[in-house]
């Protein structure tokens, strides 16, 4: 069976386009099985199934992303609510969708509080993009250990600072003072909370910003 997903906005195309080969009954199976292999979707639908969508925890705490096609399958199988929606609407065959941008777990979840995963990328942004030594900000930024490691320095927050090429190699593998060298700020792990979290989401998902603020 061939089941037709088209997104509100594909233009030129209406549900006559495709012809399935036996009765289309849309259901919650249906959409957690969206797959090229079982149903035809526009490129903009494709696209459209991947957005990201805030889940808060039955309590309102903002704790996960999930993508759109996701969200609608939790909705639909009765998990979740939709607390949001301002992207317009998913046209399948048979039902108008709305699009969540914001979800709400039917359920509370209870999970050890996040931590802020290490990773180059992370270091950029607690830096805010900016070389921790000259203050440069610099688009093919480096990470320094503090410490360097053969001095028995650890790849931890607390030792890891966002560097431009010159800095670097003007440090060496030497420590701050021995290179006459000064951090602009003492690094930090940053903090959990949402803000941080989900901040980075805001700039396109302005909608999050009440559901995010205060966590």
């Amino acid at each position: 069976m061939l089941l037709a997903v088209l997104c509100a906005g594909d233009g030129g195309l209406s549900k006559d386009t495709f012809i399935s080969n036996a009765p289309v009954m849309f259901n919650r199976l249906a959409l957690l099985r969206i797959q090229s292999s079982g149903c035809i979707i526009t490129q903009n639908c494709r696209a459209t199934m991947q957005e990201p969508v805030l889940v808060l925890n039955a309590n309102f705490e903002p704790i996960h992303i999930c993508s759109t096609r996701r969200a609608i399958g939790l909705i639909l199988a009765g998990k979740a609510g939709m607390i949001a929606n301002g992207r317009g609407h998913i046209r399948t065959i048979s039902q108008l969708l709305p699009r969540p941008s914001v979800i709400r777990l039917e359920n509370q979840v209870h999970r050890p509080r996040p931590r802020v995963k290490l990773t180059r990328r992370e270091i950029f942004r607690r830096d805010n993009y900016t070389c921790q030594y000259c203050g440069r900000r610099d688009g093919s930024l480096t990470v320094d250990h503090v410490i360097p490691r053969h001095m028995g320095g650890q790849h931890i927050w607390t030792n890891l600072v966002a560097a431009c090429p010159g800095c670097n190699h003007r440090k060496g593998g030497r420590k701050v003072d021995e290179a006459h060298m000064h951090l602009l700020h003492i690094p930090k792990e940053p903090p959990a909370n949402a803000a941080y979290i989900f901040g980075k989401h805001l700039n396109e998902n302005g909608e999050w910003a009440p559901y995010i603020s205060g966590w």
